[in-house]
């Protein structure tokens, strides 16, 4: 079995205008989704093998905010592709090109390309998941999908399981912060 993580990355900051969009970081509320999301990612067993990144300040920020606590943060690279607002090909040539050794992989990436891929990749789910991703893909979300296949190559549109889709602020309902 193969496990797909997709987290959008947290809100980024609108404060300086002339910033480019690559270049946009995290807000406070940002920060906060993100390192929310990393303790709940460590403390649910959804540790990922691989993470793939987008280049993307607000991308790379998530990152490093989820994965600071982590105790042992997996492997990770940054990858151009994921800078992406269309379609999923960059995405799934990415899926479909990672090691078989990999089992667990999380792509760290952007919308609408993160709601439209995960929506495709779907066949069964979580109806409880499956109707919050059908209202929205918030920042810093995180989408799990289990494949029944030993192939990443394999991983196509309607091949995936949608486990869980977790919000941050449900993370933030159950702290009582």
């Amino acid at each position: 079995m193969k496990t797909l993580l997709f987290l959008r990355h947290a809100k980024s900051s609108w404060s300086s205008p002339g910033v480019d969009d690559h270049d946009r970081p995290l807000s406070g509320r940002g920060r906060r989704a993100a390192e929310a999301m990393g303790r709940y990612i460590e403390r649910s067993g959804l540790m990922p093998d691989l993470i793939l990144c987008s280049t993307a300040k607000r991308a790379t920020e998530t990152f490093e905010r989820a994965s600071a606590g982590w105790s042992s943060p997996p492997p990770t690279r940054t990858e151009g592709a994921l800078y992406n607002f269309s379609s999923g090909a960059g995405y799934l040539d990415l899926i479909s090109g990672t090691d078989e050794t990999v089992q667990s992989l999380m792509l760290i990436g952007h919308n609408p390309t993160t709601e439209i891929l995960v929506s495709e990749l779907m066949g069964e789910a979580d109806r409880e998941a499956a109707e919050k991703l059908a209202r929205k893909y918030p920042t810093a979300a995180l989408a799990v999908l289990h494949f029944e296949t030993n192939s990443w190559r394999e991983i196509d549109k309607g091949t995936g399981k949608l486990i869980s889709f977790t919000l941050p602020r449900e993370l933030d309902a159950q702290s009582g912060t």
